[in-house]
C-alpha cells in the first residue's frame, strides 16, 4: 500500500482472479478510480518523489538475486527498471530507497533522479 500522486495504491489479488492487480483509490473517498493487472511477482509499493515504485521478486525466498525496482504507472506498466540484487523492502521518501539483505548484512540503497 502506498500514497502517490494524490491516490492510495494497493497491490491486491481480486477474489475472482488468480492475478494480482494495482487498485488506485481516491484519498478522500477511497473509491476505486482504476484497476490494472500487474505482475504476480510484485511484492511492495512505495510512494516517492520519483513516483510510485514497485519491488519485483521472481522467486519465493525473502530476497532474490534477480530483484528489480521499477516506476509503476496506474495502468500497470513499468518503466526505468533497476536491478537491485537481494532487495528486501522499499522505503517511502523524496527519492525513495531500497533495503537489501545478503550474507547477514542489511544495506540501504538510495534512489535518485
Amino acid at each position: 500500500m502506498a500514497i502517490a500522486g494524490g491516490r492510495l495504491d494497493v497491490l491486491i489479488f481480486h477474489s475472482n482472479s488468480s492475478h494480482q492487480f494495482l487498485d488506485s483509490c481516491g484519498l478522500t473517498s477511497l473509491i476505486r478510480l482504476a484497476s490494472a493487472r500487474v505482475s504476480n511477482n510484485d511484492r511492495a509499493l512505495a510512494g516517492t518523489g520519483l513516483g510510485l515504485l514497485v519491488l519485483n521478486e521472481a522467486c519465493s525466498q525473502v530476497t532474490c538475486a534477480s530483484a528489480t525496482v521499477s516506476k509503476l504507472a496506474t495502468n500497470g506498466t513499468v518503466s526505468g527498471t533497476l536491478s537491485v540484487p537481494h532487495a528486501f523492502s522499499l522505503l517511502t521518501g523524496p527519492q525513495g530507497a531500497v533495503v537489501t539483505f545478503s550474507a547477514g548484512h542489511m544495506s540501504l540503497v538510495r534512489l535518485g533522479a
